[in-house]
């Protein structure tokens, strides 16, 4: 209990705290009414029985007599309190039932968006390593069971322990052997049961996060692969593995459900007949029973709120129990570290923009990717980067753009010289670009709030990837939608859309992995020239393996087995056939 309630607080901060606090002091006052409530039962019954109950007890005397009340408006008096009160419990009940409830659906947002904050704080290469579909569900659906099936159930433990608490220390009053032989009868058994079950739904919950895993998963790659799966006609793998999981899934979920409520229909049996035994002690050798319905009325009222409470305290403590491996998973997202470093030096300097001194990276210990590359870019245009697949290109500009840290060795890249909020020292086109579903001003403007977008930027862009006339014959123009990871573009548009995208925010370096091979030769000339002559003060970087892009490059780095060497494309010697000739023949 210990270790789970450490646990739980690693989710609670100051204003959690403060309303767990107030939840607590509506729990006792909520226990309190309902004692009052039971309680009042016994004067309520010994009147019924016996008009003459209250002639020794000087305080109602004096409270009969002050209003000239008769026995029999006396019980009405009686009556009417003891159903204030029940009302008056109900109600209070009821607002902190919502209070709870209020409280258990603002933590299982805060959890969520503690858990991708976390996760978006994670270097880049945590998420090469992780598996997406996995992250998805612990953002989506974990933080959601975290608060319905772990918090809400320890707050109603408490309230019902409580509750609980103040019965027995009233019935402990009143008779307490009495009492002693109803906690025997009740709470030893359901300790008993708990104590059987628990193991077995530790395990049960350990098999459905694993199944719960592996229906996201399958759901993921299925609408991620819908093109492939459509024409390999693999539909059935997909429904096959989604439905062996989710039935897993949803079979140990009903499990526990039954698990936790099927102990009560035992118990109740068991607590009937105790009860009766009850009756009989109570009345045992008396000639007159009803000097003893008082209080045979007070443990049946009693029991009517002892049996659900401990009932609910027994599926509460089962769905945790269940949940716990949930628990132990989304603690170690809370736990993880934020690291936000780039491994990259800032530096002030109107002459190098870009600096790699002796910088060697590698994945793991075994294989070195990069080795002591070293390079200096400092004039605006365009520098090719080349080499064979694996050669290390990618890597490259990995560490360039702050995605990796090197090894060994300094990236330096220049701070930005303009002050406008919107400028970013570098700008990044991959091959395969990502696309939110949105409209197409949204997707250029990535990131920025519709209300802080320079559409004027924007414009601008588009012009510079000859893609303006097209958008200005749509029908909404800039506003129009461009699907799922714009579906609704062809190759060449989307790749001409993350160039503009790359525009818009003025960068002093801009980088073209693989970016323009969706285009043909002409198209891709016009735009790498204007971006070239319009931009005289940007360096591109561009990765490519067409000779009509080198030709149009200024330097060339050439990389071959984790090494670098730079050449200068104006060198008479120098083809650029040959180059991409060997390129690809002997590395």
């Amino acid at each position: 209990m210990y270790k789970l309630l450490k646990k739980s607080f690693l989710f609670f901060d100051s204003t959690d705290k403060k309303s767990l606090t107030i939840l607590l002091f509506l729990y006792v006052l909520v226990g309190l009414i309902e004692i009052f409530g039971i309680a009042s039962i016994v004067p309520f019954v010994g009147l019924l029985t016996d008009p003459e109950y209250f002639n020794n007890n000087e305080y109602v005397m004096v409270f009969k007599n002050y209003f000239s009340l008769q026995s029999n408006e006396l019980l009405m008096v009686s009556g009417f309190i003891l159903i204030g009160i029940f009302v008056l419990s109900n109600i209070l009940n009821a607002l902190v039932l919502w209070k709870t409830l209020e409280f258990g659906t603002n933590h299982s947002y805060k959890t969520s968006l503690i858990i991708l904050e976390k996760y978006l704080k994670q270097p880049y290469k945590f998420f090469v390593n992780a598996d997406i579909s996995s992250l998805k569900k612990n953002i989506l659906d974990e933080s959601i069971r975290l608060a319905e099936s772990i918090f809400l159930p320890m707050l109603h433990i408490l309230s019902r322990v409580i509750l609980l608490t103040f019965i027995s220390i009233l019935l402990i009053s009143v008779n307490t052997q009495a009492f002693i032989y109803s906690l025997l009868i009740i709470g030893i058994m359901y300790l008993l049961i708990f104590v059987v079950i628990k193991n077995m739904l530790k395990k049960y919950g350990d098999i459905r996060l694993s199944a719960n895993d592996k229906r996201f998963k399958t759901v993921n790659d299925c609408l991620n692969s819908i093109k492939d799966i459509k024409f390999y006609n693999a539909e059935k793998k997909y429904l096959t593995s989604y439905s062996q999981s989710s039935n897993i899934f949803l079979w140990l979920t009903a499990k526990k459900t039954l698990i936790s409520t099927l102990p009560r229909y035992f118990i109740e049996i068991i607590a009937f007949g105790g009860f009766f035994s009850i009756i009989l002690y109570l009345t045992y050798g008396s000639n007159d029973i009803s000097t003893s319905l008082p209080t045979i009325a007070l443990f049946i009222l009693a029991a009517y709120r002892i049996l659900p409470s401990m009932q609910q305290i027994f599926a509460y403590s089962s769905s945790i129990k269940f949940h716990i491996p949930a628990l132990d998973l989304i603690s170690k997202v809370i736990k993880l570290s934020d690291n936000a470093s780039t491994g990259i030096e800032p530096i002030d300097s109107r002459e190098e923009v870009i600096i790699f001194d002796n910088v060697s990276f590698s994945y793991d210990s075994n294989k070195t990717i990069l080795n002591n590359v070293s390079f200096k870019l400092n004039n605006p245009g365009i520098t090719a980067i080349i080499g064979s697949t694996g050669a290390g290109k990618t890597t490259l500009i990995d560490l360039l753009l702050g995605l990796y840290k090197p090894t060994t060795g300094l990236i330096k890249i220049r701070k930005l010289l303009s002050a406008h909020s919107l400028d970013k020292e570098i700008s990044y086109v991959p091959q395969n670009i990502s696309f939110v579903d949105d409209s197409i001003i949204n997707n250029i403007a990535f990131g920025i709030d519709e209300s802080l977008i320079d559409n004027g930027r924007v414009t601008d862009s588009l012009k510079a990837v000859k893609l303006d006339h097209h958008i200005s014959t749509l029908p909404d123009g800039l506003l129009s939608e461009i699907g799922e990871n714009g579906v609704k573009f062809s190759g060449g548009q989307l790749q001409r859309l993350g160039i503009a995208r790359a525009l818009y925010f003025n960068p002093q370096i801009l980088v073209l992995d693989e970016a323009t091979n969706a285009l043909d030769i002409k198209t891709e000339e016009e735009i790498l020239l204007s971006l070239k002559n319009n931009n005289p003060n940007l360096i591109i970087i561009l990765i490519t393996h067409r000779t009509s892009a080198l030709k149009l490059s200024d330097n060339i780095l050439h990389l071959s087995k984790g090494s670098l060497k730079m050449m200068d494309i104006n060198n008479k010697d120098l083809s650029i056939e040959k180059l991409l000739k060997d390129t690809v023949y002997n590395n």
